[in-house]
C-alpha cells in the first residue's frame, strides 16, 4: 500500500462553513503530482460521479462543474463516440432519446453508478454506499412530504436490496422512520426543510462526520487522500451558497 506523507501533512485543515485555504482545483492538481499507480484510478472515480453529474446541465445546456474529468467538449465527445463513460450511460443514452425524458429519468444514472461504485475497494465503495442510503432516506422523506408515490421515486433500483425492501415495506405508512444509522439524518430534514440553506450546510457537516469515520485509521493512505477530497468538496459546495464567501475565495486565489 503506498503511503502519502508528505501530500497528507500538506493539506490544510477543512472546516465546512469556512473559506478553504485551497481550492478544489489546487487541491486536485498536488493530489496527481503525488498519488502513483492504481491510486490515480480511484481518484478518477471519485471524479467521474462529477462527469455523471454533468450529464444533466449539460443536456440544459447550461455549464457543468469544472472538479469532474471531463470538459464540455470532452463529454460531448465521449457521447458523441461513446467512450469513457461506463456502459450504463450509453444504455441510458439509448433508452432515453430526449432532452426531458433523459431529466425526467436522471436518477437511473446515480441509482448505476453507485453500483459501478461498489466494485472498488476501499473508500470509495464505502463512501458511495453510505452516499446513496442517504439519498434514498432523503428521496423518501421528501415523498412522503409531498404525497409521492415511493414506488415511482424507487423505480431503478432493485427491489430485493434489502435496504431498498426496508423502505418498502412503509410506502403506506404516513411517515417514515430509517434505520437507527440515518435517525439524524431524519431530524435534520424534519427541522431544517424550510431552510433549504441550513438544511444544506447541515448535511454538508454530517457527510463530512461520515467521512471522517471513515477515513480515521487510513493516515498517509489513498483512501485518506480521497475523503479529504471529498470534504474539500463538501466545503466549497457550501461556499457557493455564501455568495460573499465565494467572492473572498475567488480574490484570494487570483491575488495571493
Amino acid at each position: 500500500m503506498n503511503r502519502y506523507y508528505f501530500l497528507a501533512c500538506a493539506l490544510p485543515e477543512i472546516k465546512i462553513g469556512e473559506v478553504p485555504e485551497f481550492s478544489f482545483e489546487e487541491c486536485l492538481h498536488l493530489v496527481e503530482l503525488n498519488v502513483l499507480g492504481e491510486d490515480k484510478k480511484k481518484i478518477n472515480c471519485l471524479r467521474q460521479y462529477v462527469d455523471i453529474r454533468n450529464l444533466k446541465p449539460f443536456f440544459w445546456g447550461k455549464p457543468i462543474d469544472a472538479r469532474g474529468t471531463l470538459s464540455e467538449k470532452e463529454v460531448e465527445q465521449a457521447l458523441l463516440v461513446q467512450d469513457f463513460f461506463p456502459p450504463f450511460v450509453f444504455d441510458f443514452l439509448d433508452r432515453y432519446e430526449s432532452t426531458d425524458e433523459r431529466i425526467n429519468n436522471f436518477a437511473f444514472l446515480y441509482t448505476e453508478f453507485f453500483r459501478y461504485a461498489k466494485g472498488v475497494e476501499g473508500f470509495i465503495s464505502s463512501y458511495f454506499s453510505f452516499e446513496r442510503e442517504l439519498r434514498l432516506i432523503l428521496l423518501t422523506l421528501r415523498a412522503k412530504k409531498m404525497g409521492r408515490d415511493i414506488v415511482k421515486e424507487l423505480q431503478f433500483e432493485d427491489m430485493l436490496d434489502t435496504f431498498i425492501m426496508y423502505i418498502l415495506m412503509q410506502k403506506e405508512s404516513p411517515t417514515f422512520e430509517p434505520p437507527q444509522e440515518y435517525i439524524e439524518a431524519k431530524e435534520i430534514f424534519e427541522r431544517f426543510y424550510t431552510a433549504p440553506k441550513e438544511m444544506e450546510l447541515q448535511f454538508s457537516l454530517y457527510r463530512q462526520r461520515k467521512v471522517e469515520e471513515l477515513i480515521q485509521n487510513q493516515l498517509f493512505t489513498v483512501d485518506w487522500i480521497l475523503g479529504y477530497l471529498v470534504q474539500l468538496w463538501l466545503a466549497v459546495n457550501w461556499v457557493s451558497y455564501e455568495p460573499n464567501k465565494g467572492k473572498e475565495l475567488v480574490t484570494r486565489l487570483r491575488y495571493g
